[in-house]
């Protein structure tokens, strides 16, 4: 009985033995380290767990490439993050004083290739100033006018005579040629106010 209880102890105590060998395999199994995968360490994670994105993270080529021209400083072609957007790309390329940014979208996402032309302001029509009255305007102001061979267009010319003044003219000499400028007045509808107007752009010959 003693050695029957003997061998009854023995062969439990194999089986415990072999039972814990099975356990400790099957748990060097599951670890990474006994699959030849190593533990990474210091992952930058989040409250969640998750890992964050980073710009080291990105994928290879996540960028967009444009083309700015236009209204701008420094137009060329600009290689901006993947998401960015027109403002960005503009912002690169320095838009000058004229340029009108109210005709573009801002806000929209860049695409790659895309070409942005920004805008310029509608030139306004330029205002010439009016030169002064030049020296052959002057001269020809201060031309004088023959009473007794004056055309009637020139006698227009002269200060407060109109086309009837000047026919009256034209028909007083006709009969009574001028012989000094006064006589002038004696035409009819020319007094001595006219006069006083054209006194100085008047001749006689």
């Amino acid at each position: 009985m003693f050695r029957l209880a003997r061998q009854e102890q023995f062969a439990i105590g194999a089986l415990v033995l072999l039972l814990a060998a099975v356990i400790v395999g099957f748990t060097v199994r599951r670890r990474p380290e006994a699959r030849g995968f190593p533990v990474e360490s210091g992952v930058n994670t989040g409250a969640s767990g998750a890992v964050k994105d980073t710009e080291d993270a990105a994928a290879p080529g996540a960028a967009v490439t444009v083309h700015v021209t236009g209204a701008v400083e420094s137009p060329g072609v600009y290689r901006l993050p993947l998401g960015a957007r027109i403002n960005d790309a503009v912002e690169k390329a320095k838009p000058t004083d004229a340029a009108d940014l109210s005709k573009l979208n801002l806000a929209a996402r860049l695409e790659d290739g895309e070409k942005i032309i920004v805008p310029a302001y509608e030139s306004l029509p330029r205002v010439i100033p009016r030169e002064p009255a030049g020296a052959e305007d002057a001269e020809e102001d201060a031309a004088t006018v023959d009473l007794n061979s004056a055309t009637q267009a020139e006698l227009e010319t002269l200060p407060g005579i109109g086309p009837a003044r000047a026919k009256s003219i034209i028909d007083y000499r006709a009969e009574h040629p001028f012989r000094r400028v006064e006589d002038v007045m004696k035409v009819p509808g020319i007094g001595p106010g006219i006069f006083a107007r054209i006194q100085d752009r008047i001749v006689v010959h």
